[in-house]
């Protein structure tokens, strides 16, 4: 697998990066490594980012140049990670990938809802301790019984006094109090 179909696979697999940006961010990698080979140099060698972003603020306008230095970031982190990934981790199962797919469309989801990033990040974590609570289940294997035994994560505790005074406050406004 040739470094470019590796790092697409990458961003797609981590969801680095939204579909409609992956195509641009293969464009700028691809510029730079045919940059890399014309100046005789690896496309490893970080420091060529920055000429060849200079090169490219002669033509292109801001936005694209910081689009390009982020591709260009996440291609090197790629090719820091690709030898250790493809050595250490063994395939996803069928579950992982399931598990995998789920956190995508949340992620989505909360996106499309403009949710905060540190919601996404809280839902994201969510999502992952309730996956180690049902000890790596298939989506599709995950009962009630799995759910209601969950009540640790999936709900908030409260204390007593927080409780209490719910009820209290329920029972003014029944007998048409006004609330103090």
């Amino acid at each position: 697998m040739d470094s470019l179909s590796g790092f697409k696979s990458f961003i797609e697999r981590k969801h680095l990066v939204s579909e409609k940006k992956l195509a641009f961010y293969l464009y700028w990698v691809s510029s730079f490594v045919s940059y890399c080979e014309k100046q005789g140099c690896l496309a490893s060698d970080n420091g060529k980012i920055e000429p060849f972003l200079h090169l490219l603020a002669k033509t292109r306008e801001e936005w694209q140049v910081v689009q390009a230095r982020e591709a260009l970031r996440l291609y090197h982190f790629y090719l820091s990670r690709a030898g250790d990934e493809e050595r250490n981790i063994p395939p996803a199962s069928d579950a992982e990938q399931e598990w995998q797919i789920v956190a995508g469309k949340m992620r989505e989801a909360l996106r499309l809802r403009h949710r905060s990033i540190r919601t996404e990040k809280t839902y994201l974590q969510w999502l992952r301790s309730f996956y180690s609570f049902v000890g790596g289940k298939s989506c599709n294997d995950i009962g009630s019984r799995d759910v209601q035994d969950d009540t640790g994560i999936a709900r908030p505790q409260q204390s007593p006094d927080h409780n209490d005074l719910y009820a209290r406050g329920r029972q003014k406004h029944s007998r048409g109090d006004k609330p103090s």
